[in-house]
């Protein structure tokens, strides 16, 4: 299960309880949010993904004794994790300086960069995520459509 909290959740949180609760199998509708969780995921074998945690009050919710599931958690403030007990892994920036340069320059792997893919770059501003989408987008496109 995959929850993205964010900043500021766009969610109610009792809600996403009940939710999550109900994707793993419970079937107590009457239950209260939080034991309805509790008592669902205890049994299972999950993996719930909390991305972009910015306050350890919206992971809190959370977290419950599972000892075949896990929890793994996003977040950008370090003391969230120690603050929770987890153990942390540090995901650095990806680097793709280095390539961007390479195609910015003009020459990749023996072809020649469009203008249209240069521009993309640099408006990308070589965030990985960013370059991943946009090369989604245009994946199959005509080169026209590149500049569009």
């Amino acid at each position: 299960m995959w929850i993205t909290v964010g900043r500021e959740p766009t969610y109610e949180p009792l809600e996403k309880l009940r939710e999550v609760a109900g994707v793993l199998g419970a079937i107590d509708v009457h239950a209260a949010p939080e034991t309805l969780y509790k008592t669902t995921i205890a049994g299972k074998a999950a993996l719930i993904v909390i991305d972009d945690i910015w306050s350890k009050a919206h992971l809190d919710p959370f977290l419950a004794e599972s000892p075949r599931s896990r929890f793994l958690f996003t977040t950008r403030d370090a003391s969230i994790a120690r603050l929770s007990g987890a153990r942390e892994h540090r995901a650095d920036l990806l680097e793709v300086r280095n390539h961007a340069n390479c195609w910015r320059s003009g020459r990749h792997r023996g072809r020649r960069a469009s203008a249209a893919a240069v521009d993309i770059l640099r408006e990308c501003h070589d965030l990985p995520g960013a370059l991943s989408t946009i090369g989604g987008l245009l994946r199959g496109a005509a080169p026209i459509e590149w500049t569009m």
